[in-house]
C-alpha cells in the first residue's frame, strides 16, 4: 500500500524525462556510448484529467478499505464479547460441578457417620466417582 501511494504521488507530479533506447528492451538515460547519433524519446507524464480520476479512483478504494476495516474491528469486537460470555458459562458450569462435587462428599461422609451408628444398613453410590476403578 505504501507503494501505490509513493507511486500515486510520484504520477500526480508533470514531469518528463528523456531516455535513450540502446538496444532492444533496454533502456537508459545517458545516451548510448556505442551509437551516440540516436535521439532520445521523450516520455511525458500522464494527463491532468487521468491523473484526476486515478486520484478519484484512489480516495473510494481507501473508503472501502476504511469500511472493510470497521467491519473486521466490529467482528472482532462482537467475537470478544461472545468469547467473554462463552468463559463465564464455562465459570459457572465449573462452579457448580464443584458445589455438586462438595455436596456429593458431603453426603459420604455423612453416610459413614450414619454407618458408624447403623452399620447393619447396606449402602451404594453408583453415581459417585470414587467406584470407578481404573482397573
Amino acid at each position: 500500500m505504501k507503494v501505490f501511494l509513493l507511486l500515486l504521488a510520484l504520477l500526480s507530479t508533470s514531469a518528463y524525462a528523456q531516455v535513450y533506447k540502446c538496444a532492444p528492451g533496454k533502456y537508459q538515460q545517458d545516451p548510448c556510448p556505442h551509437k551516440p547519433s540516436i535521439r532520445p524519446m521523450v516520455i511525458y507524464d500522464i494527463p491532468k484529467q487521468r491523473q484526476l480520476a486515478a486520484q478519484h479512483r484512489w480516495a473510494i478504494k481507501k473508503e472501502e478499505i476504511r469500511m472493510e476495516d470497521e467491519a473486521m474491528a466490529e467482528a472482532w469486537g462482537r467475537e470478544r464479547v461472545f468469547r467473554i460470555e462463552e468463559a463465564k458459562v464455562v465459570a459457572a458450569l465449573r462452579q457448580a460441578n464443584a458445589a455438586l462435587q462438595a455436596a456429593q462428599a458431603l453426603e459420604v461422609q455423612n453416610d459413614i457417620e450414619i454407618f458408624k451408628l447403623q452399620p447393619w444398613i447396606p449402602r451404594f453410590y453408583p453415581d459417585l466417582s470414587i467406584y470407578d476403578y481404573p482397573y
